[in-house]
């Protein structure tokens, strides 16, 4: 039997250790040597701090990456609007909702983002 880990779609992909990265600038250059990491978000956003916004850099990966992945919470207590180089993430939604400790049903405690080979998607 083959224990060995497995991404989603059953791709094999190595073992990262885990990592917590605190981000608190507005854009983050995805690489391979990240995969598996956690990118705890606390950048503020617009003057009003009516939203947050983070854009995700994918460049430097390929078709080749197809399986990458890396955790992604909001630190703050305004929505984040996420982006992948510059334009709207594609995913059930853009927004990593508020951690907001007198509204818990607002925090969306971790998603995913996940490359396809062509696109980064958030879960």
């Amino acid at each position: 039997m083959n224990l060995s880990p497995r991404g989603a779609m059953g791709h094999q992909v190595c073992s990262a250790p885990s990592r917590i990265i605190l981000r608190n600038e507005f854009s983050t250059d995805l690489t391979k040597d990240k995969l598996g990491a956690t990118y705890i978000l606390s950048a503020s956003g617009a003057p009003d701090f009516s939203n947050g916004f983070h854009n995700f850099v994918t460049v430097s990966l390929c078709s080749d990456d197809e399986g990458f992945f890396v955790y992604v919470k909001n630190n703050t207590f305004q929505n984040i609007v996420v982006s992948n180089n510059e334009v709207p993430i594609t995913g059930v939604q853009n927004i990593l909702w508020r951690n907001d400790p007198e509204d818990p049903g607002s925090n969306t405690s971790i998603s995913i983002l996940y490359w396809t080979g062509d696109t980064l998607i958030m879960y």
